[in-house]
């Protein structure tokens, strides 16, 4: 089990270490950069969080399969940690947005700060990222 947790960190090591430029790239302040470190944690936890769910659905598979006591209980405890990695996936991800919100306001992917506005028949609310703010237009 040791061994695949070290090869589960590799990947993500090297998955990670891919969206370095992005980071990296023409980030001028502390919003930009944090909007930009919030999107690559953002899609990170999207991908583990497809691997956990396919961790699971395959312990599902082998559960339904398994003809042996033993390889159904193997699969059941495949199916805990599955649903245990997905609970702890969303945890972090809900503690990502409590930071998220309160650092830099509800609405940090955009730009703008506030909540947007509701605005009169026929206009929509769009984001003006270089004022910070929502304008009806």
């Amino acid at each position: 089990m040791k061994m695949k947790m070290k090869k589960l960190f590799a990947g993500l090591s090297l998955v990670a270490g891919a969206f370095v430029p992005m980071v990296a790239g023409a980030a001028t302040d502390l919003t930009s950069i944090g909007v930009k470190v919030i999107s690559l944690v953002n899609i990170i936890l999207m991908i583990i969080l497809a691997l956990a769910f396919l961790y699971f659905v395959l312990g599902v598979i082998k559960y339904m399969t398994g003809k042996e006591a033993e390889d159904k209980k193997k699969a059941r405890e495949q199916m805990i940690y599955g649903i245990v990695g997905l609970f702890v996936i969303f945890s972090v991800w809900g503690l990502m947005k409590i930071l998220q919100n309160s650092l830099f306001g509800s609405d940090i992917t955009t730009g703008c700060s506030g909540t947007q506005p509701t605005c009169p028949t026929g206009t929509l609310p769009v984001c003006q990222p270089q004022i910070g703010v929502w304008l009806c237009q």
